[in-house]
């Protein structure tokens, strides 16, 4: 489901929305979480279990981090079995076929390629390393271990940035997940429609006409440099239309906002995850 279609515009979008402004304050990330399975499985609910397999992964690693404090030895290898876990699918549907053509070709083998992963599941590689987040911060005690799995699965498969990231690390988010007072604003709602129809017109006027241009320059569809413009600015204020926002622009809102709007400090590409979450200490 493209943000820019029919469906979600008219359809997906106004009644997600109106679920959740109209939900009591506690369950609205319930709202969120159902919602956005919805968002998910309508274009890849093969893959699901792929995704549900990942946070039920960390969510139980985190659990058992906080079970096992003082033992440094089971936080290690609970920590490992999340990254075994999370990575090791990552790779599966990334490398596997390359792994196994290499050696073909190399050692005269006559492995055939597995059949089913020639399309990665929508959004891997933002929620594989989103659920790796929280885990990591667990590990070093930077945020407290999540007991509800609404919550997490709320903070993993949150629609907007699910295929288009950026991707958020928990303990950005993890304090105004809990918040279930005062989300709601029509200051908020305001700033986010502005940021969303902004966004949306770079997306649909620039973005797509560019990329048919490239297209027909190289002959190569769907470049992802081209497909991601405007998308990502049209993403990052969607969260919620203001009552959850990430990104830069969401940042520079909060500003003035006094910290009703929820902001994710600048926009998280993979580079600067790893390169902040890389030295971690023992548990």
């Amino acid at each position: 489901m493209v943000f820019s279609t029919i469906l979600f515009l008219f359809r997906f979008l106004p009644i997600t929305l109106a679920l959740y402004y109209l939900a009591p304050a506690k369950l609205k990330n319930t709202v969120l979480f159902v919602c956005s399975l919805v968002f998910y499985c309508w274009g890849e609910v093969r893959f699901f279990p792929v995704m549900l397999a990942l946070i039920l992964i960390n969510y139980l690693c985190g659990l058992g981090l906080e079970r096992f404090e003082q033992n440094k030895t089971a936080r290690l290898i609970l920590l490992l079995i999340a990254l075994a876990g999370s990575l090791g699918m990552l790779f599966y549907f990334k490398y596997a076929n390359f792994v196994l053509s290499s050696i073909n070709a190399i050692f005269g083998t006559g492995f055939a390629p597995i059949q089913g992963i020639s399309v990665l599941p929508l959004g891997i590689s933002f929620y594989t390393f989103q659920t790796l987040s929280y885990t990591i911060d667990v590990y070093r005690r930077d945020v407290k271990t999540e007991h509800n799995i609404i919550d997490f699965g709320a903070y993993v498969v949150m629609f907007p940035q699910l295929i288009a990231g950026p991707i958020v690390k928990y303990r950005d988010v993890s304090d105004r997940l809990h918040v279930y007072k005062g989300r709601c604003e029509l200051k908020q709602i305001e700033d986010g429609m502005t940021l969303f129809t902004f966004g949306l017109a770079k997306k649909v006027l620039l973005a797509d006409a560019i990329g048919a241009l490239w297209t027909d320059i190289i002959g190569v569809a769907d470049s992802p440099s081209v497909s991601f413009v405007g998308l990502a600015n049209a993403s990052t204020p969607l969260v919620w239309l203001g009552v959850i926002a990430f990104g830069k622009q969401a940042d520079a809102l909060a500003k003035h906002q006094k910290g009703d709007l929820v902001s994710v400090a600048g926009n998280m590409q993979l580079n600067q995850w790893t390169g902040q979450d890389g030295g971690m200490q023992q548990g």
